[in-house]
């Protein structure tokens, strides 16, 4: 029986998508659980309790993704050597320092990450709304997981280059303005916030810049997740919602 109502060949390209994602997590679950079992050293107590963390949260990530092939009436990948070869993630050795170990998983999440925007995007083509909710909100947690971990390395080269290029006194009117300008469209930004924030007529960063969060959570179908991924957008960009834009200068700086 037909219960979704919906095109099913457009549901095979998102199917095909999420088994991609159900490799990606597999994977990275087993690796999360051997770095869990196999570090050792100064690190051990803080990085054995997050390592758990976060193979107890791939594990019921896993069992999501695949509840979801299912509902979508497809068949999830179940065999190791599929997982293997699907995957965009490697296996890696027990034996790694604690900072290699972090390092690796940090990409990984960046390539599961990559992976389920790869979802949303088929998702949003087939009006899968159900897949674009569910994965919508995987992407907002695994980027705070990825923020942790790259705290816990003490890397603030990007968010160092991000105050540089968009907040210092001497950055240049026409960097700001671009930025500003910049359309919504051409950002990162997953399918939900996009469509909700485009029939409110929010098309630009400026113009999302100008509103608050009050506003943006009344918007229809908007919810808390979307406002979580549009927030961390905007700090990305070294913004935030309800910034005084009439504070920049032509020199491109923020006024004294």
């Amino acid at each position: 029986m037909d219960f979704l109502g919906l095109d099913p060949k457009a549901l095979t390209a998102v199917a095909k998508e999420l088994n991609r994602l159900l490799a990606d997590y597999t994977l990275h679950y087993q690796k999360t659980k051997n770095f869990h079992w196999n570090i050792s050293g100064a690190s051990f107590f803080d990085l054995h309790e997050k390592f758990e963390e976060m193979y107890v949260d791939a594990r019921e990530k896993i069992d999501g993704i695949a509840e979801r092939i299912l509902t979508l009436g497809f068949q999830p990948t179940s065999n190791l050597s599929d997982y293997l070869a699907q995957s965009a993630i490697s296996e890696s050795p027990a034996d790694l320092a604690d900072r290699e170990m972090v390092v690796a998983l940090l990409s990984d999440c960046g390539k599961i990450t990559k992976q389920m925007r790869s979802v949303v995007e088929r998702a949003s083509e087939a009006g899968d709304e159900g897949t674009i909710d569910q994965i919508g909100g995987y992407i907002g947690e695994l980027e705070k997981t990825s923020w942790m971990l790259n705290a816990w390395l003490g890397d603030r080269s990007e968010n160092l280059k991000r105050v540089t290029e968009n907040s210092s006194h001497n950055a240049p009117a026409l960097q700001w303005q671009k930025l500003l300008a910049k359309e919504l469209t051409h950002s990162d930004l997953s399918a939900r916030p996009l469509k909700c924030l485009r029939e409110a007529g929010i098309n630009t960063v400026g113009e999302l810049v100008a509103r608050n969060k009050p506003d943006l959570i009344k918007l229809k179908n908007f919810g808390k997740k979307s406002l979580t991924e549009v927030n961390g957008f905007l700090d990305r960009k070294g913004l935030q919602f309800g910034m005084d834009l009439t504070q920049y200068k032509r020199d491109g700086g923020p006024s004294k």
